[in-house]
């Protein structure tokens, strides 16, 4: 099993984000403190898309539903670029946290 580093996981993340939003301008302003829903404008079914899309990306599954409820649960108001890059490097390199299960 390979092991991706955080850069990567980036680099890629923001590539597929870039396909959800199917805008090319985005690219140049993602970095980890970019929020999906307030700054990317992202919504609902586009989430879905996203995890959809990281998961063909990746060519494994994610527990993207189970990330995105226990943000809501901690009453995050927003996921950021960082916080979903974590997310995938934990499950990609075999750290995923208990809480994402």
């Amino acid at each position: 099993m390979p092991t991706f580093s955080k850069d990567d996981v980036l680099k890629d993340l923001c590539a597929v984000l870039q396909r959800v939003r199917d805008d090319r301008h985005i690219a140049s302003g993602l970095g980890e403190h970019t929020r999906l829903f307030h700054d990317l404008d992202i919504g609902s079914i586009e989430a879905v898309a996203l995890g959809a899309l990281l998961e063909e990306h990746y060519r494994r599954e994610f527990p993207f539903a189970a990330f995105l409820m226990q943000a809501g649960e901690e009453r995050a108001d927003d996921i950021t670029v960082g916080r979903l890059r974590d997310f995938l490097w934990d499950c990609l390199n075999g750290t995923q946290a208990v809480l994402y299960a």
